[in-house]
């Protein structure tokens, strides 16, 4: 069984000391209500982003090592899947339908 390490990240979190801050993350972490859900897991070389609220959760891969041709084209079509989904997050309604140009 691989060994890996798992992050959980919050971009910004307002407390009076670092324990403070460290307990509020905690107290967050531990809500059954909470929507902190995605995770960033590591294993040799590799990351991948986790979202336990998607269902299935599939790891996306956003660093995998240049090893392989394989693991060299993961990395690039899931960067550009990511791209791809920001882009339509942000457009307006109903662009998605004609033709999207991507910079």
């Amino acid at each position: 069984m691989p060994d890996y390490s798992v992050t959980w990240h919050i971009d910004q979190l307002t407390a009076d000391t670092p324990l403070g801050a460290a307990r509020e993350a905690l107290d967050m972490h531990r809500d059954p209500d909470s929507i902190a859900t995605v995770f960033d897991v590591y294993d040799s070389g590799a990351r991948y982003r986790v979202d336990l609220d998607d269902r299935p959760p599939v790891p996306v891969v956003l660093h995998a090592p240049s090893t392989t041709p394989r693991r060299r084209f993961a990395a690039w079509f899931s960067g550009r899947l990511i791209a791809w989904a920001a882009l339509l997050d942000n457009a307006p309604h109903g662009a998605h339908r004609g033709t999207l140009t991507v910079g």
